[in-house]
C-alpha cells in the first residue's frame, strides 16, 4: 500500500550504486510490510524513528487508529 501511494522514507533508494539501492529498497520494503501488518493491531512499536514517522503519516492518511510508539534507548 505505501509504495503504491509513492511513499518512501529514505532518499538513499534513489542514489548511489545498484547494490546499495537494492539493499535500502529491501529494508524499506520490510519496514512497509511491518507497518501495514501493524495497521490491524492496537499499536505499532518500534525503535526506528523513520519507521515511526512513516507509520504515523500512513495511518493518519488512511484513518487507521493504530497508535505509533517510538522507543528510544538512553545509554547511561
Amino acid at each position: 500500500m505505501l509504495f503504491a501511494l509513492g511513499i518512501v522514507r529514505d532518499r538513499r533508494v534513489s542514489s548511489k550504486g545498484r547494490a546499495r539501492r537494492e539493499k535500502h529498497f529491501l529494508g524499506q520494503f520490510r519496514d512497509c510490510q511491518h507497518i501495514e501488518a501493524a495497521s490491524r493491531c492496537a499499536a505499532f512499536i518500534t525503535f526506528d524513528k523513520g519507521a515511526a514517522r512513516l507509520a504515523g503519516a500512513a495511518y493518519a492518511h488512511a484513518g487507521v487508529k493504530t497508535a505509533v510508539c517510538f522507543l528510544s534507548v538512553h545509554e547511561s
